[in-house]
């Protein structure tokens, strides 16, 4: 009798567990990043810093006389808003309680994923020769997201294997020193993306361009 008491608890309940770990999948697809934070002001719930991405479905609490300024990634729109409580969809931001202080076009980071695909703009690192290596500017701005943003120490930039420059990671945004010469222009270098505990360094390829602006960011996602 107690066998087959336990044959059917399994069979009563195996595809309750089965459903709950189907769930899994698609709450990852809803918390997506959606915008990234570039200015905040005042309290903010949960606390919110400069440069960290917002994801889908997670509302923050806008305290009094706090501001919350953010690239929208679906609008390529550079959006401020005060007060009240703000969210997002996977295309849309949702604000209520408070106001829309501006929204102006601005233009959209261009993304490297070095994460498990190991895609650049959407083109594999490994066959980069359909669309030639990611362009940024010869001042390039780098801000570092993803799960394991916080273990980045360093960025080299690198030209035929000697190191240009060497971008120390105090925060998430990297910025090009005004003392340092900028790289040439229409040339391509090697960017390598150094981490803390032992972890391997990954690179990836991009090539300077003198008409590209040195406020245009490149997020760098390492997850």
């Amino acid at each position: 009798m107690a066998g087959h008491r336990i044959r059917f608890i399994l069979v009563l309940f195996l595809p309750l567990v089965l459903g709950a770990l189907a769930v899994v999948p698609a709450t990852a697809v809803a918390a997506s990043p959606v915008a990234l934070v570039v200015a905040v002001e005042g309290p903010t719930e949960p606390p919110i810093t400069p440069y960290t991405e917002l994801t889908a479905g997670a509302p923050i609490l806008l305290g009094a006389g706090a501001r919350i300024a953010f690239l929208h990634y679906a609008t390529c729109e550079e959006i401020t808003v005060a007060g009240g409580r703000l969210s997002f969809t996977s295309q849309r931001f949702q604000h209520s309680g408070g106001k829309v202080v501006d929204r102006k076009r601005a233009t959209c980071p261009k993304m490297v994923n070095l994460g498990g695909d190991g895609r650049i703009g959407g083109l594999l690192l490994r066959s980069l020769g359909a669309g030639g290596p990611l362009k940024v500017s010869t001042t390039p701005s780098m801000v570092v997201v993803g799960g394991r943003a916080v273990w980045v120490t360093a960025i080299a930039v690198m030209r035929d294997d000697t190191t240009v420059l060497r971008l120390p990671a105090d925060g998430p945004i990297l910025r090009w020193p005004a003392d340092a010469p900028p790289l040439d222009g229409n040339s391509d270098y090697d960017m390598v993306v150094s981490f803390g505990f032992g972890e391997e360094d990954l690179r990836f390829t991009v090539r300077a361009m003198g008409n590209i602006r040195a406020s245009e960011m490149t997020l760098i996602r390492v997850d």
